[in-house]
């Protein structure tokens, strides 16, 4: 697919292949591929003669998919190869290029422009080729480190400047992540008459840029004329809670909630702003909805266990924690789990869990300390006194120093 697209997918495996005396010329970088041409008549001499190697020569002539540079690289590198390994390279490269080339027919038929596009392509691939791999490629400036702004050149204003063209370059640059250059686009082409599509695609490259205030301005511009879908709620109530907004993201994600009530990423990320406003018996409806509709889904377990030892249900976090380090639980979990056993009174556990979280952490004692003292105010609420945290602290240091690392 992407070398239907025009992508340069064979540069890495021609790149080696630039090292002949050929491409020490630098006109040679940029000369058409024939099958008259000597090198290539001299370079597939020696082929066995039940091989026709005119008819190779005439496929790989027409092939679009090898750019003219990558063609001689080609017929150079046989030379070089021992007769049999040549004949056995040959065939097996012949039987890939009918395929490619029947591809290529194909899709002619269905588009005319077809052999035109193939042209440009295997210019600019003869051209990047020429400026990445050229022995005095340095004496060079280079355009391909240039910032691709075509519709900001002078030819393009003096020879297209047609806005209908500067759609089709801003939906390139969009649906190849190029964010930056589409929205400068986008914003060009925003005047005049309302455009809510426009927005939304300005809104969500604003998103990916993370400016999070001017995806909201255009992602709420759009759903003032046309009714917001459920993509468009969902990535404004995104973008509130990236903005810390969390009221405004439950708003928008229970609009969206009511358009999809099965919704398992809704219902996730209602529960995930409800824990941001510390709602935590409402988040846990949340979760506990999550966990019924999809029981395969163990991350949830995570949020549900720390909803719980909020809570107070030390009991019900503790068996959602065990659940959780069994299948593979990072350093935050066994910490998390040596909470609810302290304050379960299972002292000798919860030691045992707190060590596990520091050799979890690749024994990182400084980042263990901070995060507990961050949570010493929860346990602190639960009744475990102040200078029994220190004294925890004191005992995991003096415990585990014989498995400190030698350096």
């Amino acid at each position: 697919m992407l070398q239907m697209e025009g992508s340069d997918v064979f540069l890495s495996a021609f790149a080696m292949l630039k090292q002949f005396d050929f491409f020490n010329d630098l006109a040679n970088w940029f000369v058409p591929f024939y099958k008259e041409n000597k090198v290539v008549q001299d370079s597939l001499e020696g082929i066995r003669s039940d091989f026709d190697v005119d008819s190779f020569i005439n496929g790989l002539e027409k092939s679009v998919f090898l750019c003219n540079s990558d063609k001689y690289s080609f017929c150079l590198n046989v030379n070089r190869m021992p007769a049999l390994q040549k004949s056995m390279m040959m065939q097996l490269f012949n039987m890939e290029l009918n395929a490619m080339n029947e591809m290529s027919n194909e899709d002619e038929v269905l588009n005319r422009s077809a052999s035109d596009r193939a042209i440009f392509t295997q210019y600019f691939q003869d051209l990047y080729r020429f400026y990445k791999l050229y022995p005095l490629r340095n004496e060079f400036n280079d355009v391909f480190t240039n910032q691709l702004d075509l519709h900001n050149s002078i030819l393009y204003k003096l020879t297209v400047n047609n806005e209908e063209f500067l759609k089709h370059i801003a939906e390139f640059h969009f649906s190849k992540d190029h964010f930056n250059e589409a929205l400068d686009i986008f914003l060009i082409l925003d005047k005049g008459a309302d455009k809510p599509e426009l927005w939304q695609k300005l809104a969500y490259c604003y998103q990916k840029l993370e400016n999070f205030n001017k995806a909201v301005e255009y992602y709420l511009r759009a759903s003032l004329i046309e009714t917001p879908n459920l993509w468009t709620l969902k990535k404004i109530a995104f973008c509130y809670r990236k903005l810390r907004n969390f009221q405004g993201a439950l708003d928008y994600y229970k609009k969206a909630e009511l358009i999809a009530p099965e919704d398992l990423q809704i219902q996730t990320s209602l529960g995930h702003t409800s824990l941001d406003l510390k709602e935590y018996e409402t988040a846990l409806k949340y979760y506990f909805k999550v966990e019924y509709l999809a029981p395969e889904n163990y991350k949830v377990h995570r949020p549900i266990a720390w909803c719980c030892f909020i809570l107070g249900r030390f009991e019900q976090a503790a068996g959602y924690f065990e659940q959780i380090v069994q299948k593979g639980g990072n350093q935050h979990d066994y910490m998390n789990l040596g909470h609810v056993q302290w304050c379960l009174k299972n002292k000798e556990a919860a030691m045992e869990s707190y060590r596990n979280s520091i050799r979890k952490s690749s024994y990182k004692m400084e980042w263990f300390e901070q995060v507990f003292s961050d949570d010493g105010k929860i346990l602190s609420s639960f009744g475990i006194d102040i200078e029994d945290l220190s004294l925890m602290l004191d005992y995991l240091s003096f415990s585990m120093a014989p498995e400190w690392p030698a350096n």
